[in-house]
């Protein structure tokens, strides 16, 4: 629920920064009423602003500030000021905002109670707006030098906090386009040259202790189009939750970061210590499309750093690409929609230090090791995971919808001279619950692996006093009945379940 608070506040700030929609004349009143159009979603009982005042071409708007406020989770607040529209002549409008616009954010912590009130302050330098179109789709074209996030203050439970953080966003350009046309259709491009910040804090075990840290990030691009609901109510979390992901939102976004380092040294719990993290790319896409969300992302040539006093030598690790999905059904769906998981690990590198603290034989091959697991399939649901009573409401062990099938698209662990791969699929017969599988759905499918070093990998394994030769043993018999040799220190299994409810291993019925 903090999430969404902190999302309404900034996407609030954002939507007045940089509002709306495509090109002939507009006027200051036509892009006003754009500007409270996008104000209006986050309710009415939440904003405040002085009387729109018109002299000439130009229409001003003192006094707008906006409030939330939540009993459990806490509130926010800022201090817009006085927004300016001035007509160009040429049938653009321009929108003037002030340099400073002062938040606050209020927070509530569930376990403890313990209220935090953090104050900031956003900065605007040599920003420029520029809304053109027509009244039915206007589009704000913006500028800006720099935009700067600084912290003022923390208070928590009536304590000041001592502490700083400034983030700063330089060479800021981009385009945001709004047409209501059934919906809030919208289409926005945003790009900033480079991103900073700093930090320093207190250690919250031991006060006395400072931690400090530092950022850049080479480049960022913001890309997001799609269609919003009419009828979203940020004031009301439940139902703007349930409109946001329900089926009359149709939306993608991308977000893409360049080159990325990251610094943090001070005193901790172990002494004193220095860790850096480098990347050269990473990014996160996402959509929401009838009632199904995706997100997935992604990093390369990940590095990690870490050094300290009670560190016994320097950790370095590094991670050639890691990447990472999940989409799902989140709304009732009529038909079965699609769903996937995915997390892929590949080339993680650990420094000789590292390797001996559990092999200082030097027994095992120091290779890269990889993780990849890709699952899709398709499911549907009778109740909205956005709902909290209906999902409430369900009986014990009565599953909100159903799976209909499910694939294992590929699987690869590697490591240690050994690798597992594997692959398959699998239907549900929904209309034929089976006491063979406790009561779930008919299973009917197969799935393949196959397995190359891993009796060298247990021989290892034993040698370094890792596993008992007895249990090595017994995960051999294991094998034996259920794989097969294919080659020298090979094995490949297969194992179906047919339109009976039999398991079968390798062409052998084992129940």
């Amino acid at each position: 629920m903090r999430n969404l608070l902190i999302l309404k506040t900034t996407t609030c700030a954002a939507a007045l920064l940089v509002p709306a929609a495509t090109m002939a004349d507009v006027t200051a009143d036509d892009v006003w009423a754009r500007i409270s159009e996008a104000m209006a979603v986050y309710g009415s009982e939440n904003m405040t602003m002085g009387t729109p005042e018109r002299s000439g071409s130009t229409l001003t708007i003192p006094d707008v500030a906006f409030a939330f406020e939540d009993e459990t989770t806490g509130g926010a607040s800022a201090t817009i000021g006085t927004i300016v529209l001035e007509e160009q002549g040429d049938g653009t409008v321009s929108v003037i905002y002030p340099e400073t616009i002062p938040m606050t954010i209020t927070g509530v912590d569930s376990f403890t109670d313990v209220v935090t009130e953090v104050e900031m302050a956003f900065l605007l330098d040599g920003s420029e707006v520029i809304a053109s179109g027509d009244p039915g789709a206007i589009t704000f074209d913006f500028t800006a030098d720099l935009y700067e996030v600084e912290l003022l203050s923390i208070v928590s439970d009536g304590e000041a906090v001592e502490g700083d953080f400034t983030m700063a966003a330089t060479g800021v350009t981009g385009r945001s386009t709004v047409t209501a046309d059934g919906g809030q259709r919208f289409d926005y491009d945003g790009n900033i040259d480079a991103v900073a910040f700093e930090f320093l804090f207190p250690n919250p075990d031991n006060p006395g202790q400072i931690i400090s840290g530092s950022g850049t990030i080479d480049g960022m691009q913001v890309v997001s189009n799609g269609v919003l609901p009419d009828n979203l109510d940020a004031s009301d979390p439940e139902a703007f939750l349930q409109g946001f992901y329900g089926a009359g939102t149709d939306m993608t976004g991308r977000y893409t970061l360049g080159a990325a380092r990251y610094e943090m040294s001070g005193n901790g719990n172990m002494g004193p210590f220095d860790a850096v993290v480098t990347s050269a790319s990473s990014g996160l896409d996402m959509a929401i499309t009838g009632g199904t969300i995706s997100y997935s992302g992604g990093a390369e040539d990940i590095a990690i750093n870490v050094e300290g006093d009670q560190i016994p030598f320097p950790i370095d690790v590094s991670l050639a690409e890691y990447d990472y999905g999940i989409e799902m059904p989140v709304a009732e769906t009529e038909e079965a929609t699609d769903l996937g998981l995915r997390l892929n690990l590949s080339e993680l590198v650990l420094s000789d230090p590292i390797w001996n603290i559990f092999d200082p034989g030097e027994v095992l091959p120091r290779d890269p090791l990889s993780v990849l697991l890709d699952l899709s399939g398709q499911a549907r649901l009778d109740v909205s995971f956005m709902d909290p009573e209906a999902m409430a409401n369900l009986g014990p062990g009565e599953a909100p919808g159903e799976l209909e099938s499910l694939s294992l698209d590929a699987l690869r662990i590697a490591g240690g001279g050994a690798e597992i791969t594997g692959e398959g699929a699998f239907t549900f017969d929904n209309d034929n619950p089976s006491p063979q599988f406790g009561g779930m759905p008919q299973p009917e499918g197969q799935v393949s692996f196959v397995a190359t070093g891993v009796n060298t990998l247990m021989d290892n394994l034993v040698q370094m006093g890792l596993l008992p030769p007895d249990q090595v043993m017994g995960a051999r018999m294991m094998m034996g009945m259920f794989a097969t040799a294919t080659g020298e220190d090979e094995l490949s299994s297969t194992i179906e379940i047919n339109d009976q409810g039999h398991v079968i291993a390798n062409g052998q019925r084992i129940q």
